[in-house]
C-alpha cells in the first residue's frame, strides 16, 4: 500500500475501514484529535472521502477561492460526512461512522480522508489535515486499517492560527443564551462574530450585528461574553464563534449545542442563597419584559449600601452576586439587610442576613 502523506493540520486520525465493491465503510472509532491542545474534533466538522486519482498520490488542497474545499490535480471527491455521524450528538469525541457508496470505489484504487475544522469552508486555514492513503482491495474482502497521527504545527499557507482559544462554553437561561470564550494569545485578530444554525451541518446564520472587537495582538488572556435574547422554548440551536484576521480570513470554532428556554411569564425576585451568608451570596431575579432594572442593597434605616444593577436588561432570568462590600469597597458590618428590585413599575423587597 502506498503510504504517501501530506500533512496540513494538527490531528490524530485513528480510523478503521471495511469495504466491498462500490462501498466503503469508514469509521474513526479512536476519534480525530487536535495534537496541539489534545481536544477531540467537534461535532459537525467536515470529513471528505477522496480518490487519489490515477497517479495514486495525494494532491494537497488549494488556497485558491475558486477551488477551496475541492480536490486538486487528478484527485476526485467521492462523498463527505461529518464528525458525529453514527454517534449521539455530544458523545462523538471526534468519531464518525459512515458507509460511502460510489462508482469510484473500485478495487486497486487509493482513497484518503480529508478533515476540515468547520462544516462550511471559508479559507484554507480551515484545513485540519489528510489521512494516509488506503488502497481498496478485492470485492467482499473485509479489512481493518488504522491511520497514523498527524504531526505538524502550521497551516498550508504557513500562517499560524490568529487565536489560541483555551475555552468556549454556552449556557441556556430563561429568555437568553450566553456564550463565553477565552483566548490566551491573539495575532492580527480584528475580532469575533457569532453564527448559529438549527443543525451541526446546516447553513450558518450570523447572529452578531457588529464585530466583537478583539485584542489585535496580545500574549495575555482575554475573556469574551455575548448573549442573545430567546423567545421560543425547547429549540435546539448550534452556535459557533468565528475570529476575523486583519487579512480577512475567518476561522470557526464549534458548534456548541444548546436547548433554549423561553423568557419568564412574570416578574420575580428570589430569596438570596445562601442566607445567612458570609462572605458572598447570590440574588436571582426574573423579567417578563425588557426594562431599566435597579437592584440595590439597603441597611435597616433605608440607606443604600450597594447598588448592584442599574441598567437596561432584556426579558430573562439573571443572577447577581453580592460580595458583602459597600459602595466604597469596605466590608459591610454583619446584620440584617434589605434588597429591592424595581423595573417597569414592578417593585419587590426581600430580607437577608450577613453573618460574622
Amino acid at each position: 500500500m502506498n503510504a504517501t502523506k501530506y500533512f496540513v493540520g494538527l490531528l490524530l486520525f485513528v480510523v478503521t475501514a471495511t469495504l466491498i465493491a462500490g462501498d466503503f465503510n469508514a469509521s474513526c472509532k479512536g476519534g480525530i484529535k487536535n495534537l496541539k491542545d489534545g481536544q477531540f474534533s467537534d461535532e459537525g466538522n467536515l470529513i471528505q472521502l477522496i480518490w487519489a486519482g490515477q497517479d495514486g498520490k495525494i494532491d494537497p488542497p488549494s488556497a485558491d477561492p475558486n477551488q477551496l474545499g475541492q480536490p486538486t490535480g487528478d484527485d476526485e471527491f467521492i462523498r463527505d460526512t461529518f464528525v458525529g455521524n453514527g454517534y449521539l450528538l455530544g458523545y462523538a469525541d471526534g468519531r464518525f461512522d459512515k458507509l460511502f457508496t460510489h462508482s469510484s470505489l473500485q478495487a486497486g484504487r487509493s482513497v484518503y480522508l480529508r478533515a476540515w475544522d468547520t462544516d462550511v469552508i471559508t479559507s484554507i486555514e480551515d484545513s485540519y489535515g489528510d489521512s494516509d492513503l488506503y488502497q481498496i482491495q478485492q470485492a467482499n474482502e473485509f479489512e481493518y486499517y488504522d491511520f497514523p497521527p498527524f504531526m505538524i504545527t502550521t497551516f498550508l499557507n504557513g500562517k499560524t492560527n490568529p487565536v489560541e482559544l483555551s475555552g468556549f462554553s454556552i449556557s441556556s437561561f430563561p429568555g437568553r443564551v450566553v456564550l463565553e470564550w477565552t483566548t490566551q494569545t491573539e495575532t492580527e485578530n480584528l475580532g469575533f462574530h457569532v453564527y448559529k444554525s438549527d443543525s451541526p451541518s446546516g447553513q450558518k446564520i450570523r447572529a452578531t450585528k457588529d464585530l466583537i472587537k478583539g485584542a489585535l495582538n496580545s500574549e495575555t488572556r482575554h475573556d469574551y461574553r455575548w448573549e442573545e435574547k430567546i423567545d421560543q422554548d425547547g429549540e435546539i440551536v448550534y452556535y459557533w464563534i468565528a475570529d476575523l484576521s486583519t487579512s480577512g480570513v475567518m476561522r470557526f470554532y464549534g458548534p456548541k449545542r444548546i436547548e433554549t428556554q423561553a423568557a419568564p411569564d412574570q416578574y420575580a425576585l428570589e430569596q438570596n442563597y445562601p442566607n445567612p451568608f458570609n462572605p458572598t451570596t447570590t440574588i436571582t431575579f426574573s423579567l417578563k419584559e425588557d426594562g431599566l432594572v435597579t437592584l440595590a442593597i439597603y441597611n435597616l434605616v433605608g440607606q443604600v449600601v450597594r447598588e448592584l444593577v442599574k441598567e437596561e436588561r432584556s426579558a430573562g432570568q439573571y443572577s447577581i452576586e453580592w460580595n458583602g462590600l459597600n459602595e466604597n469597597g469596605y466590608k459591610a458590618p454583619s446584620g440584617l439587610y434589605f434588597y429591592t428590585i424595581q423595573v417597569n413599575g414592578y417593585r419587590e423587597t426581600r430580607k437577608m442576613a450577613l453573618m460574622k
